[in-house]
């Protein structure tokens, strides 16, 4: 190989190969970035939600009341989806559930369940175009379409209460909810999302941390942005933002970024220190949708989406920024709201909750209660005297070390009380394990059971149908 500007050889070779690299990989990522995101034939050989392990094909296997639905997005494409329903629709809220980025609906419906379930929701789980039966290929702007055919079909069943619509995300559905709420926020009574990230960019970089040295790379070649960080800045109506603090797909700093940029002034946030990115509902199922149901009843008593007022300095002080104050009335649960909760301006006060308690004040909030520090030594000592027997038994060591926190952030006036208590204890009701099923289970297709038939064409009808 003839010298380069005076290179030796082998250098220059080194140099080429860098560089066809270089352009091999930025080809490979600019054609199958969407690929590379939207997992939709994972796991391998469940495509479609018959496909699934035994519990998770169809709702009626797990005794759900549920209309079939399919819905024709603007650009022509058929979604595929359930409508779980609850005893009494028309008196429930409805939920939006817009999914992760892996697996069909199946994969999501023991969490739709509980929704549906626990919180007394009706619930509306659909697949992606691309995903499980639904027609397409997925792309963002695509999700987006798809989000908005969800939203007409809601708004124009008989099925539902029309008041009383929510949007709900988890993971990459997150940035999806906060797309929707972002444009249509006129149309939904709430916001809530789960471990989700602030942008494509930043999940890049948690994901593959090296990615941040190429910058430059992903600027050229990224086309999928999904801004949530950006667009929930303008997002007016009431919204909850649910983090587990163990996540480590995304950081749960991420969704600290979220809630403190939310433009909303009627907002809150639960934090559990227990559960990774897909488990937080499970592993504190109790605390989950206790918490759950207070943000739907403060947000159903909000007539209008609270707004910031321009210009007051209401609630601020020497370095901090401005916060809004709710129109509407605040919710019953507030006057007995946590004493140490975090405000907007606040981002340490959910750093203390997030780090697991760290140091003496982040381990014991009631050293704030000024408190003699005596007195409270004689009282751990006391208490340890008393608790040393069951501490020392397994059930009693259990209890103890399975205590989870979750705290409410408080605008001018006191937020919802997020109350968690020991989650080990017992569950509202069993949920089915599915681990045992991948390992026994063909990939033969198996005829979905007879679905609980629920008739649309009048909504008197809705209630009897589903009882």
């Amino acid at each position: 190989m003839p010298r380069l500007a005076g290179l030796p050889t082998p250098l220059v070779a080194a140099l080429l190969a860098i560089l066809v690299g270089v352009v091999v990989v930025s080809g490979v990522l600019w054609l199958f970035q969407e690929k590379l995101l939207f997992l939709n034939t994972f796991p391998f050989g469940h495509k479609t939600p018959n496909l699934n392990p035994r519990g998770i094909r169809s709702p009626a296997e797990r005794g759900i009341p549920f209309k079939d639905v399919s819905i024709t997005t603007r650009d022509g494409h058929k979604l595929h989806g359930w409508l779980l329903l609850d005893e009494k629709p028309l008196e429930a809220p409805t939920f939006i559930f817009f999914h992760g980025n892996a697996g069909n609906i199946g994969f999501h419906l023991p969490h739709a369940d509980f929704i549906c379930a626990e919180l007394g929701a009706n619930v509306l789980l659909f697949d992606y175009r691309g995903y499980g039966h639904s027609e397409g290929i997925p792309t963002e702007e695509g999700l987006y379409t798809d989000a908005d055919a969800a939203l007409d079909y809601v708004l124009s069943s008989s099925l539902v209460n029309k008041e009383n619509i929510f949007a709900f995300g988890h993971s990459l559905g997150g940035a999806v909810a906060i797309d929707l709420a972002h444009r249509r926020g006129k149309e939904l009574r709430g916001l809530v999302v789960e471990n989700t990230f602030t942008s494509l960019r930043d999940a890049i970089h948690d994901v593959f941390p090296p990615s941040r040295k190429f910058d430059w790379l992903l600027n050229a070649i990224q086309r999928m942005k999904l801004s949530s960080e950006k667009k929930v800045r303008k997002i007016e109506i009431p919204a909850l933002f649910i983090s587990s603090r163990e996540d480590v797909l995304i950081p749960p700093y991420r969704m600290d970024h979220l809630y403190n940029a939310c433009g909303s002034s009627r907002k809150w946030k639960l934090d559990i220190l227990r559960g990774d990115h897909n488990s937080t509902w499970e592993v504190a199922a109790i605390p989950y949708a206790d918490n759950f149901k207070k943000f739907i009843e403060a947000a159903i008593s909000s007539p209008e989406p609270a707004r910031i007022s321009k210009g007051g300095s209401v609630g601020k002080t020497d370095g901090e920024t401005p916060r809004g104050i709710g129109t509407g009335a605040e919710p019953e649960h507030s006057e007995a709201a946590l004493a140490g909760a975090s405000s907007p301006t606040e981002p340490e006060g959910i750093e203390n909750l997030a780090e697991s308690c760290q140091g003496p004040l982040k381990r014991y909030p009631w050293l704030l209660s000024g408190l003699n520090i005596h007195t409270i030594m004689l009282a751990l000592l006391v208490l340890v005297l008393l608790v040393r027997r069951s501490i020392n038994s397994p059930a009693g060591a259990r209890h103890i070390g399975s205590k989870t926190q979750a705290h409410s952030s408080q605008l001018d006036k006191p937020g919802l009380e997020f109350d968690v208590s020991d989650t080990n204890e017992a569950t509202r009701r069993p949920l089915p394990s599915l681990n045992d099923d991948f390992k026994h289970e063909t990939q033969t297709p198996v005829l979905t059971p007879v679905e609980l038939a629920v008739e649309e064409p009048e909504a008197a009808d809705a209630n009897s149908s589903t009882s």
